[in-house]
């Protein structure tokens, strides 16, 4: 299915069923980074303060099941603006080269539809070196108004800036970076006039941590969290220690002053009188398992640690918080739907009353509207550097497997299956386990059919770097200055037409 024609596309109005003309409505998209859906008070977290999310929360719809089909931050993200699986959108681990086709992403058909667009913070999706201003022609649609430093670890006042729209100079900010571009928010709806419709996303890279392990915050957030009083998830409880304490405290810390900032931004809709007419959406890319790691092989059942932040199966990685709220539209209340990563562009667009591109992910709006929460059944999930592995989150379990012969297949790293009802933080693994060698053969089938469906065949990173990039050497510099990861074009495209096979293949 194609977008709708050019002049449907520039039409600013929206009709009701009585045919009266509306104001179109106008989309909030508020993003995080590494933020776990456990890790807000409204999610049933008493440890963490959220005051203004809570409150949010409580005027719109939380959703309980919102998964990252691809837990780590580029990958999440290329998702969210194509609506397609990372073998069509390229952006196979951090740092790649996001592709999609001409017209047909989130931001674009925004634009196309009259919307003013705005951007600001984190990007990630302008391929290998981040120490570089986004490009205008990489920018997909956010034209308007783009403010973000692309992907810059350290929010300290000393160390935060950002990349001037048009000159590319570099400004620094002289603030906490959440608070530096909380302000570059509000300058823009301050520019909106309330007629015309506007799609503002704002991407806080807190409270993905910094640099190295820190999580450092605000002086007065950490004050919040005396060390003494933090309680540890029941995945880490083993591990207490100064260093995990400071790193909750710090992590816990940067989630409150982004609620701070979050309030900020509620009370600006509220004062120009767009809150009843603004779709509001809050969400992460990912969760984080704050250091701990399941360890290997998988006869021990997840009695090794090591460390790890993201790129997992469990739960406190790859399920997130998912708030929405739109007074005039959108009744209150919780909902079980099950909400995958590339869901987002069709299901929004939707909701906004704009057809969506055909896209891997699923137009969802009907579903919240009219509260069936089982319109879905599952959520498909994969990971493709280093080892690799492929799964699926159903409304009761969570299971993975790697990919034999990919880098490591030999040490079963990623085989999991947990029941996220009564285990949400993966404390029981049971893969492998004679008794329940049915539900994981069930699983295994559901995998290998989403994935068929998909077109993917299993194909390992190395096999995709080869055969998609320009100079597939750039994966060892990647971050280095110059390299820019680019495409010769999809990577589910030219891997098919190279004859290289894949797992399943």
């Amino acid at each position: 299915m194609g977008l709708a024609t050019a002049a449907s596309m520039v039409s600013r109005d929206v009709f009701s069923e009585d045919g009266i003309k509306q104001k179109r409505p106008n989309l909030l998209f508020v993003i995080t980074d590494q933020h776990s859906w456990d890790m807000l008070g409204c999610y049933g977290n008493s440890q963490v303060s959220t005051p203004h999310l809570d409150r949010f929360a409580g005027q719109g719809i939380r959703f309980n099941h919102c998964v990252s089909t691809s837990p780590v931050c580029s990958p999440m993200r290329a998702n969210l603006l194509t609506g397609n699986y990372a073998l069509k959108n390229a952006v196979v681990r951090n740092s790649h080269d996001m592709l999609c086709r001409p017209g047909e992403s989130f931001g674009e058909i925004l634009k196309q539809r009259g919307y003013r667009t705005g951007y600001v913070g984190k990007w990630h999706l302008q391929g290998g070196d981040v120490d570089r201003p986004v490009a205008l022609e990489n920018r997909f649609g956010f034209e308007d108004y783009f403010y973000s430093n692309n992907c810059h670890v350290n929010y300290h006042p000393d160390a935060a800036f950002y990349y001037h729209p048009v000159t590319d100079e570099k400004i620094m900010f002289n603030q906490w970076e959440q608070y530096g571009q909380t302000s570059q928010a509000m300058e823009f709806l301050d520019g909106c006039d309330g007629e015309n419709p506007f799609a503002l996303f704002v991407s806080w890279h807190p409270p993905h941590n910094h640099t190295g392990m820190a999580y450092d915050a605000p002086d007065e957030f950490e004050a919040l969290y005396p060390l003494d009083g933090i309680e540890l998830r029941p995945d880490a409880k083993d591990q207490r220690s100064e260093q995990l304490l400071r790193e909750y405290q710090g992590h816990m810390a940067l989630i409150s002053s982004i609620d701070e900032c979050f309030g900020t931004l509620m009370n600006k809709l509220e004062e120009r009188g767009l809150d009843e007419n603004t779709l509001v959406v809050f969400t992460s890319d990912h969760g984080d398992l704050l250091r701990y790691r399941p360890g290997t092989p998988i006869a021990q059942h997840g009695n090794g640690r090591f460390r790890m932040f993201k790129a997992h199966p469990l739960p406190t990685a790859c399920q997130t918080p998912l708030l929405m709220r739109w007074p005039a539209k959108l009744e209150t209340g919780e909902s079980d739907l099950l909400f995958g990563s590339m869901d987002f562009m069709p299901t929004l667009l939707g909701l906004l009353g704009i057809s969506s591109p055909k896209v891997d992910g699923r137009d969802l709006s009907a579903a919240i509207r009219g509260r069936r929460d089982d319109a879905t059944d599952y959520v498909p999930m994969a990971i493709f550097s280093g080892r690799g592995w492929r799964g699926i989150y159903t409304r009761d379990h969570v299971y993975s497997f790697d990919l034999p012969g990919n880098i490591g297949a030999d040490r079963a790293v990623y085989q999991y299956l947990i029941d996220h009802r009564t285990d949400p933080y993966g404390l029981d693994n049971g893969y492998g386990r004679a008794e329940l060698a049915e539900l994981q053969r069930h699983l295994h089938e559901r995998t290998l059919a989403w994935m068929a469906e998909l077109g993917d065949e299993g194909w390992n990173y190395n096999q995709i770097c080869e055969a998609t990039l320009v100079n597939p050497g750039d994966v060892e510099h990647m971050s280095r200055p110059g390299v820019t990861m680019k495409n010769k074009g999809r990577p589910i495209d030219l891997l098919r037409a190279s004859g290289v096979k894949g797992r399943f293949s």
